[in-house]
This record gives C-alpha cells, sequence and structure tokens, in this order.
C-alpha cells in the first residue's frame, strides 16, 4: 500500500487489474447498460400506450353504438390508406377513421 493524501481514506492499494479482471468489470458494466436500456424502453412503452387511448361522445348514441360505427369507419380508412399506397400507415387509418367518425356519424372527441 502506498500512503496517498488525495484519497479520501488516506490510502491507495495499487494492484494492477489483471485481463480477467478487466473483462469481468466491463462485462458487468455492459450487463447493466443493457438492463439500463431495457428498463428506459418499457417506460416509454408504457406511457406511450397509456396515452393511446381516446374516447368519443354523441349526443344521442351510446357507447354500443361507438363500436359498430367505429368499426364502419376502419374499414373505409384501411381502404383508403391501401389506395394511397400505405396500406400499413396507423397515421393514415387513425385520421381518416377520426374523420369519419366525425362527419358520417356525428362522433366528436371527448378531450376536445
Amino acid at each position: 500500500m502506498t500512503k496517498t493524501g488525495a484519497h479520501p481514506f488516506g490510502y491507495v492499494l495499487n494492484v494492477p487489474m489483471n485481463s480477467y479482471s478487466k473483462a469481468k468489470f466491463s462485462r458487468e458494466n455492459s450487463m447493466k447498460g443493457e438492463h439500463m436500456k431495457k428498463t428506459c424502453l418499457y417506460i416509454l412503452l408504457i406511457l406511450f400506450f397509456s396515452g393511446c387511448q381516446t374516447t368519443y361522445k354523441h349526443p344521442v348514441k351510446e357507447a354500443k353504438d361507438l363500436e359498430h360505427d367505429k368499426y364502419e369507419c376502419e374499414k373505409v380508412a384501411k381502404k383508403l390508406a391501401k389506395d394511397a399506397g400505405s396500406p400499413d400507415s396507423p397515421f393514415i387509418i387513425q385520421d381518416e377513421t377520426e374523420r369519419c367518425l366525425k362527419l358520417k356519424f356525428g362522433w366528436t372527441r371527448a378531450d376536445s
């Protein structure tokens, strides 16, 4: 051991790391980084999907009518997306579904 004034405990053990301990140290840090990435991804997915629920209101219809109307509008929206060359575009499908619900069936978003 060598005495030094810079270390808070006063002594530093000068032991060189061999290749095994270096590999173990770097693998442990790598695993911690992967765990952190997965945790952040899960948190972002939860936040994203928790904000994706849209509610609608109608002056005279009930919630059971919404499911039927929404199904009809989604069929039209998927056809429009396919005709536009983007059959799997969730943005086109969602926008066209909302537009159809409003214009054809009279539904409005509850949050607007």
